[in-house]
């Protein structure tokens, strides 16, 4: 599964679109198949920027917005092969679903992150 990110917005940057509450409006996501749209380069630098979004709008209780922009932060992580990180955005998302009673998909998303942790040496 590669995925490609675009991101486009007519305002302030994500953050500001988060902050507003207009995620999906002023930013436009698509995770699309193959490397079309952004290179690497660009997409390495995006991914702390959605890491970060994910978490704000978890910390202000929008935990269902800030699964999606950590799910495209995994994807973004996938197409760049950092199993590091797609082994700590596993863990995180792990823990959402987990603080939304969804115990099931959170022991997932956590057996799949020891999975990564091992193969990259992080114990």
């Amino acid at each position: 599964m590669s995925a490609n990110l675009s991101i486009s917005n007519t305002g302030s940057g994500a953050w500001g679109a988060a902050v507003a509450g207009d995620v999906y409006g002023k930013v436009a996501i698509t995770a699309l198949q193959g490397m079309g749209g952004i290179g690497k380069t660009a997409l390495a630098q995006k991914l702390p920027e959605l890491y970060s979004v994910s978490q704000f709008l978890r910390i202000r209780g929008r935990e269902f917005e800030g699964i999606r922009w950590m799910q495209i932060a995994l994807q973004a992580a996938h197409t760049l092969d950092d199993r590091k990180q797609e082994g700590v955005l596993l863990n995180n998302l792990g823990y959402a679903h987990s603080a939304l009673g969804q115990k099931d998909k959170a022991l997932d998303l956590y057996q799949q992150a020891l999975v990564i942790y091992r193969e990259v040496g992080d114990r």
